[in-house]
């Protein structure tokens, strides 16, 4: 089921790109220096799920939607890889 969501997703934000559909920009911010200081990339929208990159402070990263408090985004990254992360630890740079 998973696949078939990335698979159906990844056709969404290929198709959005080129129909010039504009998403909001946010770095990553807020993170407690003192702690682990990276935002967890996630598969899912839950803390217990597998975390799939660490991203650091500045890190920046396009809103696709949201589910509660977590956000669907791209990373503005090479690979451009796409999860979920805590809104809380974010901050918009551009809106669109």
């Amino acid at each position: 089921m998973r696949a078939i969501f990335f698979t159906v997703f990844g056709v969404f934000m290929a198709v959005s790109s080129a129909w010039g559909v504009s998403v909001d920009i946010y770095a990553v911010c807020r993170l407690d220096p003192n702690g682990d200081n990276f935002l967890a990339l996630r598969d899912q929208p839950d803390v217990r799920s597998r975390m799939l990159l660490k991203l650091p402070a500045g890190t920046r990263i396009e809103e696709w939607g949201r589910v509660g408090n977590w956000m669907q985004v791209d990373v503005e990254a090479e690979g451009r890889p796409s999860g979920y992360v805590h809104a809380s630890y974010t901050c918009l740079v551009e809106d669109h």
